[in-house]
């Protein structure tokens, strides 16, 4: 159920005791007092300044005496040429419909702006948080490895590290054989070279 938007309406506190009041007491009892209210609280809530018409009374349940009585005492005074009804210093205490238009047009603005407004920073927090969790995520090695056209695997392929380069296990036979036969090539070296010097001498 929508929420009913409240019309305010200003009136002269010291009106209980004024004469007027008095006397249309006197003349149409509390449903003249009550009759008065309800014609003010119309023109507010229709925004005409204080002005109606002897229909709209008629309308509202105000009998002919009783709007006779209103006028009598000065609490409804008689737009004369025209036949309407003014309520008297409706206009002097409350906002003319004018001012009641640029009021509503200054109030839609402000809301309309704030609603931006508050698009502007639902929409800067979504951004936000996306980036911010764009840049939290850790990308994994196999988003990181490049596709192999010829493959539909989505193994990543090892990774082969270089290593220094080593003697293998037959390598090292023959190395050691050198080294052992070094001492004995140098005695035999070394025994043919004595035995050609004795020889010639």
């Amino acid at each position: 159920m929508a929420r009913r938007r409240r019309i305010w309406i200003r009136e002269d506190a010291t009106e209980i005791v004024h004469p007027k009041t008095l006397r249309l007491l006197d003349l149409a009892g509390y449903e003249g007092y009550f009759r008065i209210h309800q014609l003010r609280q119309w023109c507010a809530l229709n925004e005409t300044g204080g002005v109606f018409d002897a229909a709209t009374a008629r309308g509202l349940g105000v009998r002919q005496k009783t709007l006779d009585a209103l006028v009598e005492v000065g609490l409804v005074e008689r737009d004369d040429g025209n036949g309407r009804l003014v309520v008297h210093d409706f206009g002097t205490l409350n906002p003319s419909p004018g001012a009641l238009r640029q009021r509503r047009w200054r109030d839609g603005k402000r809301d309309a702006s704030e609603t931006e407004d508050e698009t502007l920073r639902e929409t800067a927090g979504v951004t936000q948080g996306v980036t911010e969790r764009a840049h939290s995520v850790t990308p994994s090695p196999r988003a990181l490895a490049p596709a192999d056209a010829t493959s539909t695997s989505t193994e990543v392929p090892p990774v082969v590290r270089s290593s220094p380069s080593r003697e293998t296990a037959t390598d090292r036979p023959t190395r050691d054989l050198h080294e052992d036969l070094t001492p004995l090539g140098t005695l035999v070296a070394s025994e043919r070279d004595r035995i050609e010097g004795g020889m010639t001498t």
